[in-house]
């Protein structure tokens, strides 16, 4: 798997490292020279503060409090006392933030403002307090009998400017509350030259040496990116410009200039590698979310990886350096992952492979405990070229020069799809272009914003996990593969596999753009009426004994049912069986695939079961002849 150039320096000495960090120091503190400079966080406030404490605004909220119309009609994810709550907190925040604040740019004194906010919150207030008169910009008055000028001033101002119909309340109130999403955004960029400060900090005191003081630097970028990826405000705005408007030639060559800079940087077909896919789909598109589903130990994990390997041989020519895939596991050990991947990726004997964790495992344990252990870096050097030989010839034999396969494990039931989302810029930030991403599963992930772990309403939490994790293959631009359980009801070989089967929340079928269903059919074999001639295909059979041929290897290959169950773009209710060959859990389209397997499965298989069979020998030959060195003295 390739790695991104590594552009950190080396250093050859300590005085060296002292010398580059003065220079660092340097040119990060140019202007930060004395220790009562104000820091990058503390000025961030003061020049913030002015956009939400303008008159304008203020008067803007007050009329939003007024006007009689639902909010929670107006925006729909998010209820009407929700954003009461947020608007009240916002204007508390503004007010502490005000007290904190020694010089604020504004045309308006403190007091005044102060005035203002106080005032606003008591509209807010009482629009949430059923046992308030109703407030309109007739009475405001009557409301605030002994009003001072500054109030008075804003009531005449209010009424003179007060909203008059539905669509300038629906405007005024998405702008009041993009300003505090606003505000709370400012509040994390807070947080991240917070962190810049202290980095400043420690490099002007010689506390960070030179390669600490750059991967420090590394993860604040890395980090602030990721905070930035999430804001609400961007993504708002981003979204309110992904539109198409045809109206003239003009229009026409606009939008024809933006497809075709969208075709040639952002779009994807990939070839699955499996017939009923490539057949009736077209193979594998970007910005898709597609859903693999089948019952409990039913080889949907197992399926997804083949389905990985094989996009990257089909596509193998498209891909440029750099190209990555990304495969999280939320339930499995990462070297057990690994494992499959090499028997998959290798055609290797997955029985070989855990037989290699185990010797090496006992060896290396042993050799620790033993007395006399002057061959301890043999024996590990030992194991590791073996690993070595086995991945170069398991992994980079399928990806080549170009493609990056990243393997990455999280924890269950805490894992949101806006993780997924930050484990994508981290990556890209570090050079990687992330081409998709593969989930091991929705059903042990999260909705962001989750505050347990599990969710009182899964059929809910399920689907909001799958619709979070479809807008993030629309804003990246890649497919999202992952996996989810079906019920019970699936196993039942006399129902065919439909929608209904998966278990938990229909809300996964209704947000996923694709839903593949698959079962191990474990009551037919290959030559089973149904299965035969689907596995077959073209395979020309009359210079092979086809029932000796299964007979040899029956205990090792299972019929798959596989099913295209939805469909956004292509037909549905397909069916195709397929073969799973349990010795190196690959999931075969054909019959003629698993022959062509067979020779260099045997082949490599015996070479590396070798290669572990003399795996210590020489080092506790060695280590046994000392041994009777020794008693003999």
């Amino acid at each position: 798997m390739n790695q991104p150039a590594n552009v950190l320096p080396s250093s050859n000495s300590t005085a060296q490292n002292q010398q580059n960090n003065n220079s660092i120091s340097n040119s990060f503190l140019h202007n930060n020279t004395t220790s009562k400079s104000i820091s990058n966080a503390e000025q961030i406030l003061p020049s913030f503060l002015s956009y939400f404490i303008d008159n304008n605004f203020l008067e803007l909220i007050g009329n939003i409090s007024i006007y009689q119309a639902d909010f929670s009609s107006i925006n729909p994810n998010v209820k009407g006392c929700d954003v009461l709550t947020i608007m009240k907190g916002f204007l508390t925040n503004i007010q502490n933030d005000i007290n904190r604040t020694k010089s604020i740019s504004s045309q308006y004194p403190t007091d005044v403002i102060k005035t203002k906010i106080n005032f606003i919150r008591q509209l807010l207030g009482m629009r949430d307090d059923i046992n308030s008169r109703l407030i309109t910009y007739d009475n405001l008055e009557t409301h605030f009998p002994n009003a001072n000028i500054t109030i008075q001033r804003l009531v005449n101002n209010l009424k003179q400017n007060r909203i008059t119909n539905i669509e300038e309340f629906r405007k005024k109130f998405d702008e009041v509350l993009l300003t505090v999403q606003a505000y709370n955004e400012m509040k994390q960029l807070k947080v991240s030259l917070k962190s810049w400060d202290d980095l400043i900090d420690e490099i002007k005191n010689n506390k960070r040496s030179l390669v600490s003081s750059l991967t420090k630097y590394k993860e604040i970028i890395s980090e602030s990116y990721n905070n930035l990826s999430q804001l609400n405000i961007i993504n708002k705005a981003e979204t309110e410009t992904d539109s198409i408007i045809i109206s003239d030639k003009k229009s026409i060559e606009d939008v024809a200039n933006h497809f075709t800079t969208y075709l040639s940087e952002q779009y994807s077909l990939y070839k699955s590698g499996y017939s009923v896919i490539d057949d009736n789909l077209n193979g594998i598109e970007s910005s898709s979310m597609h859903i693999i589903s089948g019952p409990s130990n039913h080889a949907k994990s197992i399926f997804m990886i083949n389905l990985l390997s094989r996009i990257i041989i089909s596509n193998l020519k498209e891909f440029q350096p750099g190209d990555t895939f990304i495969f999280v596991t939320l339930e499995d050990d990462l070297f057990k992952l690994l494992r499959r991947f090499t028997s998959i990726f290798g055609n290797i004997n997955s029985s070989v492979i855990k037989n290699l964790s185990i010797k090496a495992s006992s060896l290396l344990r042993r050799q620790k405990n033993t007395d006399i252990s002057n061959n301890n870096d043999s024996l590990y050097y030992e194991v590791k070229q073996i690993l070595v030989d086995l991945l170069t010839y398991a992994i980079l034999t399928i990806t080549g020069e170009n493609v990056n396969i990243i393997l990455k494990h999280c924890n269950e039931n805490v894992f949101t799809p806006s993780d997924a989302a930050r484990l994508i810029d981290d990556k890209q930030i570090k050079g990687y272009k992330v081409k998709g991403i593969l989930l091991d599963y929705i059903d042990v992930m999260a909705p962001t914003g989750a505050q347990t772990s599990f969710s009182e309403n899964d059929y809910s939490t399920h689907g909001q996990i799958v619709h979070e994790l479809r807008l993030l293959g629309r804003n990246y631009a890649i497919p999202v593969i992952s996996i989810t359980q079906n019920n019970k009801l699936s196993e039942n070989f006399q129902q065919s596999l439909s929608n209904i089967n998966m278990g938990d929340s229909f809300k996964k079928v209704r947000y996923s753009d694709y839903i593949y269903m698959i079962r191990i059919r474990d009551d037919l074999d290959i030559l089973s009426d149904q299965v035969k001639n689907e596995v077959i295909g073209n395979m020309d059979t009359s210079s092979i004994n086809l029932t000796d041929l299964v007979s040899k290897i029956s205990n090792h290959i299972t019929p798959i049912e596989f099913k295209i169950t939805k469909a956004k773009d292509g037909p549905k209710n397909i069916v195709k069986f397929h073969i799973f060959n349990s010795l190196n859990l690959r999931i075969y389209d054909y019959l003629n695939e698993l022959y062509n397997d067979l020779t260099n499965l045997q082949k490599q298989s015996c070479k590396f079961q070798n290669d572990i069979d003399l795996l210590g020998v020489n080092t506790f030959q060695i280590n046994s002849k000392i041994n009777e060195s020794v008693q003999l003295i």
